[in-house]
């Protein structure tokens, strides 16, 4: 009943700011800041669009990692800033760091799962590689840097939990675009790593009273990226499949995310 009634004040507090002149001008005020970096994002990513793309459709899946690797570089500045890692949780920090090495390593030596389109030769690989330095500073931020505003008792999901399931999934059921079986899984690791990732943070957010808005901010950028990649591969898997590649029929279906964007 209480989260109910929490859902409705929520929802009741979102219609009253957008329908009163008054308070809509204190939100856009205090989260002046906040839509000043996601326009500057899209000028960027629409510069690279224009200048470094063949338009092809495959340009979602550089859509997909531009929009991951800007969340995680707005949680670095907003947790440097804020001098605090509270409501963070460690082990989604932990899993989204290995899965994203796992990815780096399965795209750096072949091209299997690179974008067709002009932005995979050089620009795909450069979001994936700022998103993992990113997601490793975070991971030393709340165990090293700012370790006394973490609440680890929140964080009871433990990424132990989460990466030796993906890994036996990942090796039982993986695609085969590589042609070479240990990039190929550890594509796959990556994939089914990042379907879950995002679970022990959720978990932190229902056992606080306040979410902070960056926190929250960046697991909806980790959703919008989820569902791109998502359309990506949906709207491709018939070009793509191929007798040979027996197992990618089960690929599309881990791509959707464990959270709503």
């Amino acid at each position: 009943m209480g989260r109910i009634v929490k859902k409705d004040m929520a929802r009741n507090s979102w219609h009253s700011t957008l329908t009163d002149p008054i308070k809509f001008h204190i939100w856009l005020e205090t989260n002046i800041n906040d839509i000043v970096y996601w326009l500057l994002f899209g000028s960027i990513l629409s510069i690279i669009f224009i200048f470094e793309s063949d338009k092809d459709f495959s340009f979602f899946l550089t859509l997909s990692g531009s929009v991951q690797m800007y969340g995680f570089l707005i949680m670095v500045c907003r947790v440097f800033k804020a001098r605090s890692v509270a409501g963070m949780s460690l082990n989604t920090f932990i899993c989204c760091s290995v899965a994203l090495l796992a990815r780096v390593f399965a795209i750096m030596s072949h091209d299997g799962y690179l974008p067709y389109d002009s932005s995979g030769d050089w620009f795909y690989h450069l979001v994936e590689i700022i998103a993992l330095i990113c997601s490793v500073i975070l991971v030393a931020f709340i165990t090293k840097t700012f370790k006394t505003t973490y609440n680890k008792s929140l964080d009871s999901i433990k990424w132990w939990h989460l990466v030796p399931v993906a890994a036996i999934f990942a090796a039982l059921f993986h695609p085969s675009l590589n042609r070479h079986s240990l990039t190929d899984i550890a594509w796959a690791f990556a994939l089914y790593l990042e379907a879950v990732a995002m679970l022990p943070q959720l978990l932190v957010f229902t056992r606080r009273e306040e979410i902070e808005h960056y926190t929250s901010h960046f697991v909806a950028s980790q959703g919008v990226a989820r569902l791109l990649s998502f359309l990506f591969w949906v709207f491709s898997y018939h070009e793509l499949n191929d007798p040979e590649a027996e197992s990618l029929a089960l690929v599309p279906l881990s791509l959707l995310p464990s959270h709503p964007p």
